[in-house]
């Protein structure tokens, strides 16, 4: 007799070993060495973004003149001006 998911028994003789078969494909897969796949289209949003933060974080050691340092400055100035606000605006809220 053998156990089902359920609890129940069942006589041996419905053993299929499907499941064994199955396992044995697969685990036989899964001890080859892990080969990097393609990149594919699908990919998750996540992963997209990380690459393009990668090719930016690549083009930084570029050199950059003083006009491209000054508009960098004033952009993450003018992040901090609203974040500064907008948090302002939730202290009165209470």
């Amino acid at each position: 007799m053998i156990r089902t998911e359920s609890g129940g028994r069942v006589p041996a003789s419905y053993r299929s070993g499907k499941y064994d078969e199955w396992r044995r494909r697969n685990h036989a897969d899964a001890d080859a060495p892990a080969q990097a796949k393609p990149p594919s289209e699908f990919r998750p949003r996540w992963m997209k973004h990380n690459e393009r933060v990668s090719k930016k974080m690549q083009g930084a050691n570029e050199m950059r003149d003083t006009q491209q340092i000054v508009k960098e400055r004033l952009r993450k100035d003018k992040i901090k001006q609203r974040l500064k606000h907008k948090s302002k605006g939730k202290k009165r809220k209470r």
